[in-house]
């Protein structure tokens, strides 16, 4: 766990080496070291310390060598010449010298002394590579006399070859300042082509603001092909093994670093950014170029970027332009408004006209905001600036609500556009009832949780059929409503997707816009789990740096397959060795990290199970090790869903009678809900996979039944649902379609309107406030049994009260300097340090944490390279890192509406500490949402934390 110790500002003369006193106490330690001129860094890892776990750490590593100093008497070479090499070690010896690329290229040996010697190293013409380096090592021998121990030194040092006749010389010329809505005309000329040869050219302009967020550098092709390589060679020798010749204790090692450095649903905001390009071009016979981009409504400065190319040469230019109007108009506003809630929007008019300027104004909003004083007259002298305030109040509609500002002036007219975000101010609420309704009754639905929503909010599915089933379009939509994307949560909303065509899309009602959407969102799925492959071949849940979940690569890779079952094309490379990982998982019983669970047996075993049905699914599985799981691992089964997946591997791959046991021992086997086994599971989840996986086999069909309808009852009194038991119910569901009822009738009164139902399919229907407002009620007219389930749905009035169940959560507001501040009073570039606490009674590995913000704070995101850092923050003196430190962090989110924290309480008593920091950007009167914490695999276990009524933000 790394943090700032001490941080020092260091002047270095070229050529002369600095010292620099850091104090350390024991402890593991990285030394980072930041050149600002260029902005290039380096490190070095260390451990301070003489205790036990200090010289384990050293004894695995070389005691440290001197440096030798290395110079060149050129700054590179050309093939045919000779490098004189100036060595200076710390002593008199023998040197090896070596010319290392991808093979030794040269060697030589020579005694050196320590006033200094010039060795001549001759260039080959064939070294043709730029990760050639020159590594020297000087001997000296012992001396028992002198009490010498025998001692190396090394040095090392780049050997650059030049290839500037290689280097394509730019200029770009064009305006140094720009109007919006305008072309920008751009030429891009070469200095130095050669007769007869074909260049090609691409432009780009991007908005610089953006590009320095994260010290974005133009592309440099030369430096691509020719620039400095790092060196690639590990250097090993046997001298920790020596032996001090002399009547003292044995040497102490120590290490150096001198070797080389090895390196809930958001608003819907829109953000103007401006990133133009213009595609290849081919220079003409003048050696130029010409694009013309178009330029939008935007003010800033431009960077134009060019990257040209030939056959044997390559270059790079930029270069900075102004686009500003006449009159330069910047709306600042919130990010998103929550309903309710009020604030100050604020107009900069800047006159860039080059003469006064009299402005009549007029800003207008769309319904959903109510806008104040919009029209105004302003008169502005040339080059004077002045701001505007005009106040504004959400509604209690969300959306996206529009800003138009219209001015006139002297041969001037302005008209510009601005979206502003509304959501809701409170998480939504959900309730779901699920009646029969026998022959000739009727059932009148609990409406009462209307009183307690917003209006507009309010909308209830309501399904109705002759037969109990899952309810397949609310399994569906609430995967698609579910806004975070780790691996399971990204191929649980890709797998219903797939399924999504023909009689399934008809059922789910999907307009055909978003038939065609299909495709697309399968793609980016599969290439955002693409991204999250690991080298090994298996996955991590976040990233492709997130250690390795074994159960998750046997689910994804049994999602890639069924992709490529329905006719979508899948990487090669990455289902191949996601596939070689599930024959890593069946062959060998541990493969180093796992996930915490309780029965770490049961968690490996499952994973092995079902990595061998995802194999044999492509007859790949190995039917020893298969047997052998079976006849010797079963017994550490938890959950009956990897004993079905086992058996369902034996029956693909031809063992039926081990196969046959597995699936009726799995179908026997109860999953007891207060274990935690690791594997994202549930009965809810196992049981609906179960349901799945079974079907078209008639063996187990009345086992699918039963486990269909204790499913029906489990989902009955579940408010929230797991990704994992959501794409499972879907599953199951579809399992299930063929088990269609017979004819039924029923007449459904909405108020004062009756509809009457005459058929043979589910029917269902989303009904908004209005058709709620005069009740909602079915009656049966046929001469079966009918099921009626209704889920409402809506966003509250009032902030939700304070809920615990499995864990608890609370927040505190410090300012700048570590002091709890009054977030009824703040003033608009305020920072504002968030602390929430969360704390449970058991490990909870995986814990969501979710802090919507209010509408006048924007995040710091600590992603960015200029971002203020929060590790420089300190609470009661302590620091952030230090506070954090029981705190076990996997993924952090820094979105436009809230944070995000995935982390794995560790429990033992402990609180796990999480911190952000924001701003107050915009003045107004903001309602605060409060934080929330849940277990994303077991949703019953979640907490509500309390807040406050208001924040306030004052110019």
């Amino acid at each position: 766990e790394e943090y700032p110790v001490e941080t020092r500002d260091v002047s270095v003369t070229a050529g002369v080496h600095a010292s620099v006193e850091l104090p350390v106490e024991w402890g593991r330690y990285r030394l980072e070291v930041i050149d600002t001129a260029t902005g290039r860094k380096s490190s070095l890892r260390f451990v301070a310390g003489t205790d036990w776990h200090a010289e384990r750490e050293l004894s695995r590593q070389s005691s440290r060598p001197d440096v030798v100093g290395l110079s060149l008497d050129k700054p590179a070479y050309h093939g045919g010449e000779t490098a004189l090499l100036t060595i200076n070690p710390p002593h008199d010896g023998q040197a090896l010298i070596l010319v290392e690329g991808d093979r030794p290229l040269w060697t030589g040996h020579q005694a050196v002394k320590r006033t200094g010697t010039v060795v001549e190293i001759p260039i080959s013409p064939k070294w043709r590579r730029h990760d050639i380096y020159v590594s020297v090592v000087v001997l000296r021998p012992a001396s028992k006399a002198a009490s010498i121990t025998p001692t190396r030194a090394f040095g090392l040092i780049h050997l650059p070859l030049d290839r500037e006749d290689r280097h394509l010389a730019l200029t770009i010329d064009s305006v140094d300042k720009s109007e919006p809505d305008k072309p920008l005309e751009v030429t891009v000329r070469l200095a130095n082509a050669m007769p007869g040869k074909r260049y090609h050219v691409t432009v780009a302009a991007v908005d610089t603001g953006v590009l320095n967020l994260t010290d974005f550098a133009t592309p440099d092709p030369f430096d691509g092909f020719f620039g400095r390589r790092r060196y690639g060679v590990e250097s090993r020798d046997l001298y920790g093994a020596l032996i001090e010749l002399n009547r003292y204790n044995r040497a102490t090692l120590r290490f150096g670093g001198d070797a080389p450095n090895r390196v809930g649903k958001a608003p819907a905001a829109e953000i103007q950014i401006v990133s133009l390009h213009s595609g290849p071009m081919e220079f003409d016979a003048n050696g130029e170029a010409r694009v013309s981009f178009k330029l939008p409504d935007f003010n800033g400065r431009l960077r134009l970027m060019a990257v040209a190319f030939g056959d044997e040469q390559f270059g790079h230019a930029e270069r900075e332009v102004t686009i500003a109007a006449p009159v330069v108009t910047q709306l600042a506003m919130p990010r998103f408004l929550a309903t309710g809630d009020k604030a100050t929007l604020v107009l900069d008019l800047s006159n860039q006209s080059g003469k006064p300027q009299t402005l009549k104004l007029k800003l207008k909003s769309s319904a959903l905001l109510k806008l104040g004083e919009g029209e105004r007259k302003v008169t502005l002298a040339k080059g004077e600036r002045k701001t505007l305030r005009f106040p504004v109040e959400a509604g209690l509609d969300p959306g996206v609500a529009k800003l138009t500002l219209t001015a006139s002036g002297d041969n001037l007219t302005i008209r510009r556009q601005w979206s502003l975000a509304l959501r809701f101010a409170w998480p939504q609420l959900y309730r779901r009832q699920r009646v029969p309704i026998d022959p000739g009754q009727s059932v009148r639905f609990d409406l009462g949780l209307l009183h307690q929503l917003v209006p507009f909010s309010a909308e209830a599915q309501l399904h109705l059929d002759d037969h109990i089933d899952l309810d397949m379009k609310a399994q569906w939509q609430g995967l698609l409503r579910y806004p975070y994307g780790c691996l399971e949560q990204t191929g649980s909303r890709v797998w219903p997707w797939l399924h999504a065509s023909g009689d399934i899309a008809r059922a789910l009602k999907l307009p055909e816009g978003k038939l065609f959407e299909r495709a697309k969102r399968i793609d980016a799925g599969l290439r955002r789990i693409e991204g999250m492959q690991l080298p090994s071949g298996g996955f991590g849940l976040w990233d492709n740096r997130s250690p390795e979940e074994h159960w998750l690569t046997a689910y994804i890779t049994d999602l890639l397959l069924e992709a490529e079952a329905q006719g979508f094309p899948v990487q090669r490379e990455m289902k191949e060795a996601a596939l070689k990982r599930l024959e890593d998982y069946l062959r060998e019983p541990l493969l180093g990290f796992e996930r915490y669970t309780e029965f770490d047996d049961a968690y490996r075993f499952a994973y092995r199970a079902y990595a061998g049905y995802v194999l044999s699914r492509v007859n790949r599985a190995n039917l020893g090790q298969l047997r052998s799981l079976w006849d010797h691992q079963a017994k550490q089964a938890r959950s009956g869903l990897p004993l079905v997946h086992l058996g369902l591997a034996l029956l693909n791959e031809g063992d039926h009678r081990r196969g046959e046991e597995a699936v009726r021992a799995g179908l026997e086997r109860t999953r007891n809900s207060a274990e935690y086994l690791g594997d994202y599971g549930s009965t809810i989840r196992d049981d609906a996979l179960m349901v799945y996986l079974l079907k078209g086999r008639p063996a187990y069909h009345k086992a699918m039944v039963d486990k269909f309808m204790s499913l029906v009852d489990a989902v009955a009194v579940r408010n929230y649902l797991s990704t994992q038991e959501r794409n499972a119910l879907f599953l199951a569901a579809l399992a299930m379609r063929e088990q269609s009822g017979s004819p039924w009738r029923a007449r459904l009164h909405k108020g004062s309107e009756a509809v009457d139902l005459d058929r043979d399919q589910p029917y269902d229907a989303s009904l908004g406030a209005d058709g709620l407002a005069g009740g909602l009620s079915v009656e049966n007219l046929g001469q079966q049994m009918l099921w009626a389930t209704l889920t409402l749905s809506g966003h509250p009035k009032q902030p939700p009260e304070p809920t615990s169940n499995g864990y608890r959560i609370t927040r505190q507001f410090f300012d700048r300097n570590g002091k709890p501040l009054d977030i009824h009073h703040l003033k608009t570039g305020d920072l504002v340090l968030v602390h929430l606490v969360i704390n449970a009674p058991k490990r909870m590995q995986d814990t969501l944490v979710t802090d919507l913000l209010p509408a006048g704070l924007e995040l710091e995101n600590q992603n960015l390279e200029h971002s203020i850092r929060i590790d420089q923050f300190r609470i009661d003196g302590n620091t952030i890192p230090d506070l954090q430190r029981g705190t076990r962090i996997v993924h952090q989110g820094y979105l436009d509406d809230r944070y995000v924290a995935a982390i794995d309480y560790l429990g033992y008593g402990s609180h796990s500490h999480l911190f952000y920091l924001a701003r107050a950007v915009t003045p107004g009167r903001y309602r605060i949402p409060p934080p929330m914490v849940e277990d994303m695999y077991r949703p019953q276990y979640r907490a509500i934390g309390e807040t406050p009524d208001e924040m306030v933000v004052s110019p």
